[in-house]
């Protein structure tokens, strides 16, 4: 599919459709090529992250860190939705280790359906947070608008909710010694 124009009613124009190709000029070297195909929820804000990230360039100021002499070898993607943004940052930095945390079930399965093969990325479905606990949304702002709040154990130390880790956790998890760019 052809994706030209921009805006919230693009999901809908393509109805039933799934799979987008990303252009050859967001296919950077390395790991997602000019034949990349990512999958798209319909209906969804899948397709306006895809645009937001593979058309508008919201991440443009980082394209000239990849030919810098700027060394990023972690990267942590905290709120990876769909997985466009992994895409793009495992396609850009290659030997980069990426860790990509969602806590959201349905777009966690879109995130691992996009970037579940990427060698380089380590998916993970839970939320950060400063603490290890449990969260549980608290209000919701559409796909890619969730607002959580921390949840205390119940007496028999298996609180309900999303599991949620610490950054410190995420490092230990993966033995990273930092992370070099974060988003969030």
């Amino acid at each position: 599919l052809e994706v030209d124009k921009y805006g919230k009613s693009e999901a809908d124009k393509y109805g039933n459709s799934s799979v987008i190709s990303l252009d050859n000029q967001c296919a950077r070297r390395g790991t997602a090529s000019a034949d990349a195909k990512v999958y798209l929820r319909a209906s969804s804000t899948d397709v306006d992250v895809y645009l937001q990230i593979f058309k508008r360039h919201f991440l443009k100021l980082l394209y000239p860190l990849v030919d810098s002499e700027v060394k990023i070898e972690y990267i942590l993607d905290g709120g990876a939705n769909c997985g466009m943004t992994t895409v793009l940052l495992a396609s850009m930095f290659p030997s980069a280790t990426i860790v990509s945390v969602e806590p959201d079930p349905a777009n966690f399965r879109v995130l691992r359906k996009n970037a579940g093969h990427l060698n380089n990325v380590h998916l993970v479905q839970a939320g950060l947070w400063d603490v290890t606990g449990k969260i549980v949304l608290k209000s919701s702002h559409g796909q890619w608008g969730r607002v959580f709040k921390r949840v205390e154990e119940d007496d028999d130390g298996d609180g309900d909710g999303l599991q949620a880790y610490s950054v410190a956790d995420i490092l230990e998890q993966f033995d990273i010694p930092r992370f070099d760019l974060v988003k969030m």
